[in-house]
């Protein structure tokens, strides 16, 4: 029997970072096995609790090239 939880939309998971520090992304959209995370704007030295505003807002980035402003997505293959 299998005990893992499958991912769904809306999971969110901690990413340990530099300097003792913790990140979040979230599952936006599943295709197959494919998910596109969201960067969140969470950064804190304690794990992301759901009750952190901040893991709800997807990080928007602004690039150099045009000024243009834009939410932080990447496709992982699972």
């Amino acid at each position: 029997m299998n005990s893992k939880k499958s991912v769904q939309v809306g999971d969110i998971f901690a990413i340990p970072l530099p300097m003792n520090k913790y990140g979040a992304v979230k599952v936006v959209n599943i295709i197959d096995r494919s998910y596109l995370l969201g960067t969140t704007s969470y950064i804190g030295e304690q794990l992301p609790t759901l009750e952190s505003k901040a893991v709800h807002h997807i990080l928007i980035t602004e690039s150099i090239a045009d000024g243009l402003e834009k939410p932080l997505f990447e496709w992982a293959n699972g």
